[in-house]
């Protein structure tokens, strides 16, 4: 079976997704973007970039559908799976003119957010936008879902798609490899609580920096507070990011981006892993920290309820709420929750066993 992906190089979770998945051949195209990520198996051959769909720039977009039709012909494409589905999924309208399977991937915000947005303003552009989306929803041939909340947005914005819950999920057996590795020298004689999110405004990291300096002193002194990606290409923002935490009495580890290598083990260290984007799907790194049995605290967003059920929650973007869960989860430690969480991953989060219904949908698809 030959397979088509459109992705994000710069997605972990679509590299992850295309390096696990079995097929006889793979191939991808991705977002025109500046320095794709090159760390793909061997057996994953780039054939091209294409740029993000547009509305404003027709002729290019009709010239990309045709030029994305000739790549499936002329490689015996049997699937065309589309990881992301805002602004990504339109390209499923290549079915128009292309006999092939096409599957797009939901992930949380691209369905639960941005593209529900399209259908609640009544603009002109609003209204091109939402019957392209409706197009490319209603000839694709399934859809699968990180979360079940994401199956119900479909079903609402587009009526009877076909679609399957296929969850993020972890590499259990490289997580279960790196328990006991090596922490960074910084984190070796102190305890710490993580931040584990990107360098983006997306995750509001000043949330979290207010809610440090206004934590109980006693609670500042005792750890220390790390941050990742340091090295983000989003250079202003962590110029911000770095300003806020010199003017908080506390002591900050902000380290660059860790591989999967580096980071696991500072999760089984972590006292408690935070989170605080403004919105969301299911996050690897809330699932990573679950399976290593630490508390993780995360704002109440429309996150997958069988999975994150016993995680953490504060009220989103409400900073008095945050300190006061950090502080209780410091003070009285809630194991039972850890544990239910450790286990809600092994058995619903298993990338292994994920990637495998996918497998299964393509065979279903291509060969009935």
């Amino acid at each position: 079976m030959n397979v088509l992906y459109l992705i994000d190089p710069h997605s972990i979770h679509d590299l992850n997704w295309i390096t696990n998945i079995s097929a006889d051949s793979k191939w991808y195209v991705h977002r025109e973007c500046h320095k794709p990520n090159p760390n793909l198996s061997s057996k994953v051959k780039l054939i091209t970039s294409i740029p993000d769909f547009s509305i404003r720039h027709p002729l290019q977009t009709i010239m990309a559908l045709w030029r994305l039709s000739i790549i499936i012909k002329n490689n015996n494409i049997d699937v065309f799976h589309i990881m992301y589905a805002e602004p990504n999924a339109l390209w499923a309208l290549v079915k128009v003119i292309s006999n092939v399977k096409c599957v797009i991937t939901t992930r949380g915000t691209d369905i639960l957010q941005t593209i529900p947005g399209h259908f609640s303003l009544a603009s002109f552009q609003n209204i091109y936008v939402r019957r392209l989306y409706s197009a490319a929803f209603r000839v694709t041939d399934a859809c699968t879902c990180t979360s079940l909340e994401q199956v119900s947005s479909i079903k609402r914005l587009f009526g009877n798609i076909k679609t399957k819950l296929v969850r993020t999920g972890v590499d259990i057996d490289a997580i279960d490899s790196l328990k006991g590795g090596v922490l960074p020298s910084q984190l070796q004689d102190s305890p710490y609580i993580l931040f584990p999110r990107s360098m983006k405004p997306l995750y509001n990291h000043e949330l979290a920096l207010n809610a440090i300096s206004m934590l109980p002193k006693e609670i500042r002194n005792a750890f220390r507070f790390v941050f990742v990606d340091s090295t983000s290409i989003d250079k202003l923002y962590v110029e911000k990011v770095k300003s806020l935490m010199r003017n908080i009495d506390a002591i900050f580890e902000f380290m660059p981006r860790l591989t999967q290598e580096q980071l696991i083990p500072i999760y089984f260290n972590s006292r408690l892993v935070v989170h605080t984007p403004i919105s969301d799907g299911s996050p690897v790194s809330a699932l990573e920290a679950m399976y290593c049995q630490v508390p993780v605290l995360l704002p109440k967003l429309a996150y997958d309820n069988t999975l994150f059920s016993n995680c953490l929650f504060y009220s989103p973007n409400d900073v008095v709420s945050l300190v006061d869960k950090i502080t209780e989860e410091i003070s009285h430690p809630n194991i039972e929750k850890v544990m239910k969480s450790y286990i809600s991953v092994k058995n619903m989060a298993n990338r292994d066993l994920e990637m495998r219904k996918l497998q299964q949908l393509y065979i279903t698809l291509v060969y009935g």
